[in-house]
């Protein structure tokens, strides 16, 4: 990230429009046009026409008709009141978007737009990222072969190994795998896995939650942890090795503790942050308490970047009728997360 962004006040933020399609115009629509950080300022990724017509629909014509449209990321004014959106380069190519259909020009409208935000952080125009949902046939349809955001991100931005991590409702829960076959897990969750994961998730607790010594639990991957290995033996072979390794490297760690209790005590103030080892096993718990307020978060880039929970809802797209809760949240923490950021760039403490 360039000096020039760590000396900024105010942190800003890349904000994807995801499928045009989909809900992702609307949500991005309610969620800017609501009660945000002051701390932010926002441009939104993609192409103008379908952020329009949701200002319009949602009764906000004098900043539909105000809206400023640009073509150039250097022609961004961060300090401009109102509205700006900045088009990919040959967005006029795309036909109409139509509400509630999957199209090839809408996944690559998608696609194009995360491709341009990341270049905006990466060249330090931006301080994070915050995407609206895309969906996967149309990117799919459009050529572009990636299960979806995070494996965009992790390619765009050269990264290795990335970690996804949700919050909401008292909960911040990172996980080891993500949307892998239930047959396939014993084999995914591997000690490089397992510590790679841990690694980056105290690294991004510390960097961008400010925690000077994080408390982090890690699950188990069988009912009660493997209960002594009658239920499973991965906790004895795989887990429990790893965490006496990262507890000598000093990451202060517990487990691998019972998936079943462990969610309960993080909302009772005992952890930070759990690191579960697959997408249900966490994620059924998040969006029981937080179903509506969930936010998606990428750890392990060099950027911030923070999305709605939840996917594109074709079905209710023509409708104008999307919940904007979990994309308000998504902002927030965008600005919550860049501003821990570039304080400890500007700041560096001890985490001792």
């Amino acid at each position: 990230m360039s000096q020039s962004s760590q000396s900024i006040s105010y942190s800003r933020i890349a904000v994807t429009l995801g499928d045009p399609g989909g809900v992702g115009p609307e949500i991005v629509a309610r969620a800017l046009t609501g009660d945000l950080p002051p701390e932010g300022r926002y441009v939104v990724v993609g192409p103008a026409e379908p952020f329009r017509q949701a200002l319009r629909a949602l009764g906000a014509e004098g900043l539909a008709a105000s809206l400023c449209v640009l073509q150039d990321p250097a022609a961004i004014d961060w300090e401009k009141g109102g509205l700006t959106a900045l088009e990919p380069e040959g967005s006029g190519r795309w036909p109409a978007f139509e509400l509630g259909r999957i199209t090839a020009h809408g996944g690559d409208a998608a696609f194009q737009s995360l491709c341009l935000a990341i270049r905006l952080a990466m060249d330090g125009r931006a301080d994070g990222i915050c995407t609206a949902p895309l969906h996967k046939q149309g990117l799919h349809l459009a050529g572009h072969d990636f299960v979806g955001h995070t494996e965009i991100l992790a390619h765009e931005a050269g990264v290795r190994r990335v970690v996804m991590l949700l919050q909401g409702g008292g909960l911040r829960v990172a996980l080891v795998t993500t949307h892998a076959p239930i047959r396939q897990l014993a084999d995914l969750i591997t000690p490089t896995a397992v510590r790679e994961t841990i690694e980056i998730v105290h690294r991004s607790l510390v960097q961008d939650w400010a925690f000077v010594r994080p408390r982090i639990a890690v699950t188990g991957l069988n009912p009660h942890a493997g209960d002594g290995g009658v239920l499973g033996d991965e906790e004895a072979l795989v887990i429990r090795p790893v965490l006496e390794a990262v507890r000598a490297n000093g990451i202060p760690v517990e487990g691998p503790l019972a998936a079943d209790t462990v969610f309960h005590a993080m909302r009772e103030g005992r952890y930070d942050c759990v690191v579960a080892m697959y997408h249900d096993q966490a994620l059924g718990a998040l969006k029981t308490v937080a179903f509506h307020e969930g936010v998606n978060i990428t750890l392990g880039l060099p950027f911030i970047r923070t999305s709605a929970d939840h996917g594109s809802a074709m079905d209710i797209a023509p409708r104008y009728c999307a919940n904007p809760g979990s994309m308000r949240c998504a902002l927030r923490d965008a600005v919550i997360l860049a501003q821990s950021r570039q304080s400890i760039l500007r700041e560096p403490m001890s985490h001792d």
